[in-house]
């Protein structure tokens, strides 16, 4: 996973909150709304033991088919 910066502008308190994590996922697995990430499944990207919920997905697929998905995670 590569975690992507969240600009300020974006966060407005109810879709995006403060502490909200923007992550890019390789297409091997399709995550899904509410599924559980944690510091192992993130590698270094996230420094804490916390669990995140993926609580938005877009999926990237240029051709159609999807070959990684940003994912807006939560603590």
């Amino acid at each position: 996973a590569v975690e992507v910066p969240i600009r300020d502008a974006l966060i407005d308190g109810s879709r995006i909150v403060v502490g909200d994590k923007f992550l890019i996922i390789d297409a091997s697995e399709q995550p899904c709304m509410g599924d559980k990430l944690k510091r192992t499944d993130l590698s270094s990207v996230i420094p804490t033991e916390e669990l995140y919920s993926i609580v938005a997905i877009e999926p990237i697929n240029p051709a159609g088919t999807p070959i990684a998905y940003r994912l807006q995670v939560r603590a």
